[in-house]
C-alpha cells in the first residue's frame, strides 16, 4: 500500500487498520466477533486514514489510550467511540457481566475496587463457591494463619 501522509508506523495507523480487519475480512481472527456480528466502520474512516487519524487527535487520543465502542452492539463511528484506558476497556466487552448491589450496578472488579476486596478472592466466591453475591462481597476477609497438613 502506497502512503502518502506519511503516517504509516503512526499507532493509530495500526489500529485503524485492525479495526478494518476485523469488521471487513471474513478471514481475521476476530471477524467473528466483529464484522461477522454487523460490527462496522463508518465509511468516511473506512475509506480515509487521514479522515479517522484527524478525528482521533481531535477528540482526544493519545498515545495509551484506547479505541472504545461506548455500545458494543454497534460499530466505529463518530458518534460511538470514545478513548479509554485499557483497564477500563476491558470492562466494557459483551461478556463482562454487572451485578446490582444496594441500587448501584458495577462490574465484578469496580465492586472489588469498592469493597477492597482482591478481584480473584470475589471472582472465587462467586464463581468457584457459588455465593450469592451480597454475601461474597460482605464477607470477611481471611488473614493468612498457619499451613495446615
Amino acid at each position: 500500500m502506497y502512503f502518502r501522509h506519511g503516517l504509516q508506523k503512526h499507532p493509530l495507523c495500526n489500529i485503524w487498520n485492525a479495526i478494518k480487519d476485523r469488521c471487513n475480512n471474513p478471514n481475521s481472527q476476530r471477524y467473528k466477533d466483529y464484522g461477522g456480528r454487523g460490527i462496522t466502520i463508518c465509511p468516511e474512516w473506512r475509506s480515509n486514514f487521514l479522515i479517522f487519524y484527524t478525528w482521533a487527535i481531535a477528540n482526544g487520543w493519545e498515545r495509551g489510550l484506547q479505541f472504545d465502542r461506548i455500545d458494543n452492539n454497534k460499530g466505529y463511528s463518530p458518534d460511538n467511540v470514545r478513548f479509554v484506558s485499557h483497564k477500563i476497556n476491558c470492562r466494557n466487552k459483551r461478556t463482562t457481566l454487572f451485578y446490582t448491589h444496594n441500587g448501584m450496578t458495577k462490574t465484578l472488579p469496580e465492586w472489588a475496587e469498592i469493597n477492597g476486596i482482591k478481584y480473584r478472592t470475589l471472582w472465587h466466591r462467586v464463581f468457584d463457591l457459588g455465593m450469592d453475591f451480597p454475601k461474597a462481597i460482605s464477607s470477611p476477609k481471611l488473614k493468612p494463619g498457619p499451613v495446615r497438613l
